[in-house]
């Protein structure tokens, strides 16, 4: 089971990441499935919303770790190499925040 608040941490931050202005053609959503978070970014383009995952946060309970994968060009997930998992949902988000390699926004 995710833990709630971490949850809810990556949907606000998702729903900060669009200004409400540009909403109505872009915007970023999170997937919640039963042991990851896929942040996805979405955009209108010839009246058609196209949806392209940018990262996921894997939760291992065992461990109360997140891990971040990154998404190759045929969205297959692979483990982002250059951050370890954290205890804190938070250290992920600003990795896909800052996005050093530029893999996460392009």
């Amino acid at each position: 089971m995710l833990p709630e608040e971490d949850v809810e941490t990556v949907r606000q931050w998702a729903e900060a990441k669009t200004p409400p202005e540009f909403r109505d053609r872009m915007q970023v959503e999170v997937e919640v499935e039963q042991r990851s978070l896929t942040i996805v970014e979405c955009s209108l383009m010839g009246g058609r919303w196209w949806r392209v995952p940018a990262a996921k946060l894997l939760w291992t309970g065992r461990t109360q770790a997140w891990t971040l994968y990154r998404f190759d060009s045929n969205s297959k997930p692979h483990r982002y190499e250059f951050l370890e998992p954290s205890l804190r949902v938070q250290d992920l988000l600003g990795e896909v925040d800052d996005d050093p390699t530029c893999i996460f926004w392009g």
